[in-house]
This record gives structure tokens, C-alpha cells and sequence, in this order.
């Protein structure tokens, strides 16, 4: 369901409601899609009979899992990966897995309902990090790594496998799954060295930004050879927009699905910091997304979306992007923003950023102030939003506030078109 969003509005007329408060119904066309990390908690076996009923009780049409490790095993013919598939066995998931190449793991299995979806192809990507890094300086990361986090698992492969499927309307989709391998910020109890904690950062932001790269470069090449729209998702180890990691991937052309939908504040928090994600192309409209609080057979509790690719926006649909806004303190800045006839919701979001500013969203060419508005955010950090439906048709104006001096906000507005005529 569609947690809270912070929002206050004043109506001076009747241009609308600010913010969402249900869950939008259910279309048969729908695709629900879970992102689950299931390396850690009780014993793996049966952590994996919990996993497989977490799954039924989900029913995803889609799963992606994460940390699934074929070198936690019993014998050499009996892991982990193998123990999760025994699980869905005589389900309507059907298992897919991939061979670790170059001596390294490959943890991240892909299930899909064949009852719905016909698998086209499959494969995995290699993601080496010298391919960015020299080896040098990847020598230098896994010290660092060693440093810091006291782990000696660090390695110089990860994958991202992939799966193309055709929904039995005709669509198809691409689905990529992944893992990036560490986080940046150091254990407790790790020596307190800024210069070098610099170098770790930089090292990782460098190799985590290749990876995303590599992502959005894959889905790109499915979409041209298979004709698939592409979801990508996984345990990124990053949590905000403004990440290297996560911009890279936003800036190629993908929704962070839980975050279109969310503002994260006290009461609506995300699971394990925000770091897996479910990233759908901008053309697949985001209807639900959240977190299962009631899975415990993992740290990382599952992560749902459920995309509705027959709302694609359309011609008839206006957005707007301004990013690195860059404010003073107890200033304005308004940008225009025009709502096209027949528009059936204006959403106006601000994402990252450091300091504090607040979203205002007035109609008319006249700037918001603070209190005149028809909608304003509550400062929560920078992942706020306003939702208005039915707006009215003509000139808007989005405008920051700056509670104090702010820089790298991402601001943005979307309109969807009324397709009551169209939609099922």
C-alpha cells in the first residue's frame, strides 16, 4: 500500500487534494515485482523454507533474490540457491540460476510465474572492477575494505543477471538483478582516519558508478534486441537519489519506484537504510510499492512494486526537470510549470540535496509565499511531495523556500493525463 505523505494543503478553490491516500486499484495487467536479500538470519536451510513462504504469501509475479550463496553448502551438490529452489518446487515459479564463472559467486536467482510469463532469454553480466580501477588501486580498496569493515570476502567480480519475458498480453520486459558488493560508511569500532576513509569512498563511488553504468548500458541493449522495457533491481548498498551510484541509474532513465510514491520521514521508514531498490523504467507507471514488515526470515524485509504498464504517460502528459537547485536561506525561487487540459494529477517531488528547502506549489504565474499556496511539503529532508489531482488546466508555480542554505536538489513535476475514456 501507498504509506503517508507529509502534505498540507489550502484551498482556495476547488483545484484538488494534495497527497494520496489509498491504494490505487487493481488491473489485471498489473506486474508485481519483489526484490528479497536472504543471506542472513537463522540457519540457511531452513531460512530458505521461509523465504519460499514468504514468496507464496507475496505471490510476486517476479522474484529477484539477493545473496542467495552457492558457497554456503552441505555437499557439492547442495547450496543454498539449491535448498531455495527445493522450496518453490511443484510452484508456478520457476528457478532460475547461473553459474559462477572466474572462481567467484554468483548470488542473485531470478523466479517466475511461467503460468503469466513466457522466458525469451537469459543471461549474466560480468561487472569487474578493474575495468574501471586499476589493479593497484583495487588492491588499495580491499585493504581499505579490510580496514574498515574487518572482512575479507571483499572480491573483484560481482554479476548482474538478466531474464527477458513475455506477460501473455504480448509486453516484455527485461528484468535485471544485482548485488553491489560493500557500503561506505565504516564499521564500529574501525580506526578513525579521514584520509584514507576518503580514498575508500572515492575507490567505491568510482567502481559502484561503473557498475550502474553497466546496468543501464545492459538494459538499453535487451530493450534494442528484445523489444523488452527494462526493471532493474537488487541490493545497491546505497539508499538516496543523490548517491553516485543510484544518480547514475535515475539519470539513465529509471524510477526509484518506492520513492515516487513515498516520502520517508519518522513513521514511513525503509528497511536495512533504503539500500535495495526496485528502479522501473519512466514509462512503466509505479501503482504501489513497499515493504513487508512481516517477513522475518531475513535482515532485509522484501521489497514490493507493482508496475501498470497500461498508464504509460503520453503525449497528452507534461514533466519537468530542474537539478543542483542551489538556494540561500529565508530566500524564494519559483519555476514555471504549465498543466496541460484534462490532466487527471500533478505530482511536484524534490529529491537530495544537502541543507533544508521547502516545496511549495501555487496556481496561477503568481509565486507561492508562505501562506499563500495551494500546496506546501513538511520539511523532512529532501524527498517531499506534493499530489494533486484534477489540477486545474493553465500556469503553476513550483517554488522552494530556503530554511537554510541548500544545493544539489533535484526537482521535479509530472502530470498524468484523465484516461477515465481508455483505461480498463
Amino acid at each position: 500500500m501507498i504509506k503517508k505523505n507529509t502534505c498540507f494543503i489550502r484551498s482556495r478553490a476547488v483545484w484538488g487534494l494534495c497527497a494520496v491516500l489509498a491504494s490505487p486499484l487493481v488491473f489485471a495487467d498489473e506486474i508485481k515485482i519483489m526484490s528479497y536479500n536472504v543471506l542472513a538470519g537463522s540457519g540457511w536451510e531452513s531460512r530458505m523454507l521461509d523465504v519460499a513462504e514468504t514468496t507464496r504469501r507475496l505471490n510476486p509475479d517476479i522474484v529477484a533474490f539477493q545473496e542467495a550463496l552457492p558457497a554456503l553448502r552441505r555437499s557439492d551438490t547442495d547450496d543454498q540457491q539449491s535448498a531455495l529452489e527445493r522450496a518453490l518446487a511443484g510452484s508456478k515459479w520457476h528457478f532460475f540460476r547461473w553459474n559462477q564463472e572466474i572462481g567467484h559467486r554468483n548470488c542473485a536467482p531470478i523466479a517466475l510465474d511461467t503460468s503469466r510469463f513466457t522466458p525469451i532469454a537469459n543471461g549474466s553480466v560480468i561487472l569487474n572492477f578493474t575495468d574501471e580501477i586499476s589493479q593497484s588501486q583495487w588492491q588499495d580498496l580491499w585493504d581499505l575494505h579490510d580496514l574498515f569493515h574487518k572482512d575479507h570476502t571483499f572480491v573483484e567480480f560481482r554479476y548482474l543477471t538478466w531474464l527477458v519475458v513475455e506477460d501473455n498480453d504480448g509486453k516484455r520486459y527485461s528484468i535485471m538483478n544485482t548485488h553491489y558488493e560493500t557500503y561506505p560508511e565504516p564499521e564500529r569500532g574501525a580506526p578513525d582516519d579521514p584520509a584514507r576513509l576518503e580514498y575508500f569512498r572515492e575507490l567505491l563511488h568510482r567502481v559502484f558508478q561503473y557498475m550502474s553504468n553497466k546496468a543501464v548500458e545492459q538494459g538499453e541493449l535487451l530493450r534494442n534486441q528484445y523489444g523488452a522495457t527494462p526493471i532493474l533491481l537488487g541490493d545497491f548498498e546505497y539508499g538516496d537519489l543523490d548517491d553516485p551510484a543510484i544518480k547514475t541509474i535515475v539519470d539513465g532513465g529509471y524510477q526509484d519506484t518506492w520513492l515516487t510514491l513515498n516520502v520517508e520521514d519518522r513513521n514511513n521508514r525503509r528497511a536495512a537504510r533504503g539500500i535495495d531498490h526496485i528502479f522501473a523504467d519512466k514509462d512503466l507507471v509505479v501503482k504501489e510499492a513497499y515493504y513487508d514488515w512481516n517477513a522475518d526470515a531475513s535482515d532485509h524485509q522484501p521489497l514490493i512494486a507493482v508496475l501498470n504498464s497500461s498508464a504509460v504517460r503520453t503525449a497528452s502528459d507534461a514533466s519537468f526537470t530542474k537539478q543542483d537547485i542551489t538556494g540561500k536561506q529565508l530566500s524564494w525561487q519559483h519555476f514555471d510549470f504549465l498543466v496541460p487540459d484534462n490532466s487527471a494529477e500533478l505530482s511536484v517531488a524534490i529529491r537530495g540535496g544537502k541543507g533544508e528547502a521547502g516545496l511549495y506549489v501555487n496556481n496561477g504565474k503568481q509565486g507561492a509565499t508562505r501562506s499563500d499556496y495551494v500546496c506546501k511539503t513538511q520539511v523532512n529532508g529532501h524527498q517531499q511531495a506534493c499530489v494533486i489531482t484534477a489540477p486545474k488546466s493553465g500556469a503553476w508555480t513550483l517554488s522552494l523556500y530556503g530554511y537554510s542554505d541548500y544545493s544539489g536538489i533535484r526537482l521535479e513535476a509530472v502530470t498524468k493525463a484523465n484516461k477515465n475514456s481508455s483505461e480498463k
